[in-house]
């Protein structure tokens, strides 16, 4: 967004401007914007990650794109080429720690330390990856939620109105059917 961008314009230490402010926008190339970056990570104790990377040139390129509409520029430099990390994964449980994690809070269930319901709303969101949000968990209607069957497997498909990203449909595992 606009106020993302600003944001990183606006950094006093390691922010566009005030780095790249006192160039001449003819004198921006793909070198300057890796030069930059080079900068921003040298000043950093772990250097920003690739998509930040990437926001902060996506930021550059519509200043330039701006300057090139008007006039000031002929075209806007490629983007610098962005080593890829080694793949992160998110951190996720194993099938024994998930077996692990239900069973203990069926138990809270059964001793009163947790409600009954709530080991139930965990596995859903568990099979339906819903987020634990008002939006989407808390703002699910029945009227989203609808069972489809065909030969292979029986699913749910959600209708998510308020997600993290705005709309979105989620297919569940077929375990959430039964």
């Amino acid at each position: 967004s606009h106020k993302d961008d600003w944001v990183l314009f606006k950094r006093a230490e390691d922010g566009i401007l005030a780095q790249l402010g006192d160039y001449d926008v003819k004198a921006v190339t793909t070198a300057v914007m890796r030069s930059y970056l080079e900068t921003v990570n040298g000043r950093r104790k772990k250097p920003l990650a690739v998509s930040t990377q990437k926001k902060h040139i996506i930021s550059i390129r519509k200043a330039l794109r701006y300057a090139q509409e008007n006039g000031k520029i002929q075209n806007v430099p490629e983007s610098p080429k962005l080593a890829t990390l080694i793949d992160k994964p998110r951190p996720s449980f194993s099938k024994a720690e998930y077996t692990d994690f239900f069973m203990k809070t069926r138990k809270w269930a059964n001793d009163g330390t947790i409600s009954v319901e709530f080991p139930e709303i965990l596995k859903f969101m568990h099979l339906t990856f819903v987020r634990p949000t008002e939006g989407e968990l808390m703002g699910l209607k029945v009227r989203d939620i609808t069972v489809h069957e065909n030969v292979k497997a029986i699913h749910l498909k959600l209708e998510i109105n308020k997600g993290k990203t705005g709309y979105r449909r989620a297919v569940s595992l077929s375990h959430a059917v039964k």
